[in-house]
């Protein structure tokens, strides 16, 4: 955990791991838009030109990251394993 590091460790470590990714998925509850993590990661991932899923847990009502709201190419589904994995599967193919 880099968080007491700083804003720079934070990035620099966000960008290490999402360097082997083709996809970014972000579950979302009721407080995660909140966290600048978060924000950042979607920034990357936009930058990266990631396929984008966005789970959302049952029972919560978050907001996605301003980054992504208005964005059409990103999947949105229910945070389960089945649809998660259908969604991931078929970003995963039109890569």
């Amino acid at each position: 955990d880099v968080s007491d590091q700083g804003d720079a460790a934070i990035d620099t470590e966000i960008r290490r791991a999402m360097q082997a990714c083709d996809a970014a998925l972000f579950v979302i509850g009721d407080n995660c838009h909140n966290s600048p993590w978060i924000q950042r990661e979607a920034e990357l991932a936009i930058s990266r030109s990631l396929a984008i899923v966005v789970a959302r847990i049952d029972g919560t009502d978050g907001a996605e990251p301003p980054e992504l709201r208005d964005r059409k190419d990103v999947a949105r589904v229910k945070a389960n394993s089945v649809e998660i994995a259908g969604a991931l599967n078929k970003v995963g193919k039109t890569q």
